[in-house]
C-alpha cells in the first residue's frame, strides 16, 4: 500500500513538472499548470493588473523563480502562478510586460 502511494506521488510530481510553464506572444500571456488536472490559462496582455516575481529560499540554490499574475475579473480578482521559472524566462516576461512606447 505504501509503495503505491509513493509511486503515485512520484508520477503526479513528474506530471506537474512536465506540464508547468509559461509562454507569451505579442498579445497574450499563457500559464500552464497541473494539480490533478491540467490547466492552461490564456490572458490578454491588456487585462493583466500585476505581474509579480518571487524567489523562495530553496529556489535560490537553483536560480529559479515563481511568476504570479493577477487580473481583475469582477469585483474580486484572480491570480495565476507558475513555479520554477528560469532566469531567462523571467527576464523575457518582464521585458514583454514592461510598457514602453
Amino acid at each position: 500500500m505504501a509503495f503505491c502511494l509513493v509511486l503515485g506521488s512520484i508520477l503526479l510530481g513528474n506530471l506537474q513538472y512536465q506540464d508547468g510553464g509559461i509562454g507569451r506572444n505579442k498579445a497574450f500571456f499563457l500559464i500552464s499548470s497541473r494539480s490533478f488536472s491540467r490547466t492552461l490559462v490564456i490572458i490578454p496582455k491588456h487585462r493583466i493588473q500585476a505581474l509579480e516575481v518571487s524567489q523562495s529560499f530553496v529556489q535560490k540554490f537553483r536560480t529559479l523563480f515563481t511568476i504570479q499574475t493577477s487580473i481583475l475579473t469582477s469585483i474580486t480578482g484572480k491570480s495565476f502562478r507558475s513555479i520554477d521559472v528560469s532566469t531567462e524566462q523571467k527576464e523575457e516576461v518582464l521585458d514583454w510586460f514592461t510598457y514602453e512606447k
